[in-house]
């Protein structure tokens, strides 16, 4: 391989480890979010909860473990709906990028960073990272709704 074909792949690369690394990004920022904005208050919640439950000291134990299930209920419930979302959006993106590897799974040239279809490969993968992005502020308006309840 030539020397001018190596860094042509490196750019090509580039753009879409750049790419991924927004992906990542935008997901971790996201992450802290939910974290900062729900989720801790969500555990303080429950441990609150849970505390006052064990305060009755004049209940039998099964009330008490009763009372102190029914206060994880509500975080396990919106935990559920928070990782199947998450399952959800990193299977989108895995249907993506999938479907931009078919786009050269039958061009023998699909390699090389100079073929179009190489470089249709790249804007397909930027554009599934980009669109992805852009469901962010949805996914994370639901999660914390879902938390919320």
């Amino acid at each position: 391989m030539s020397q001018g074909n190596k860094e042509s792949h490196d750019i090509h690369s580039h753009k879409v480890e750049e790419a991924h690394n927004r992906l990542e990004n935008a997901f971790n920022k996201m992450m802290e979010e939910i974290d900062r904005d729900v989720i801790r208050q969500n555990y303080v919640d429950m441990l609150m909860c849970s505390a006052n439950c064990y305060k009755d000291r004049s209940s039998p134990i099964e009330v008490v473990h009763s009372c102190a299930e029914k206060c994880n209920q509500k975080l396990e419930k919106g935990t559920n709906f928070f990782q199947r979302e998450l399952d959800n959006m990193e299977i989108s993106i895995a249907k993506c990028a999938k479907g931009c590897e078919d786009i050269g799974a039958n061009h023998s040239d699909s390699k090389n960073p100079r073929s179009q279809s190489f470089i249709d490969q790249e804007n397909c993968l930027i554009k599934c990272v980009d669109i992805h992005i852009e469901q962010f502020p949805a996914l994370k308006k639901r999660i914390q709704e879902s938390l919320a309840k």
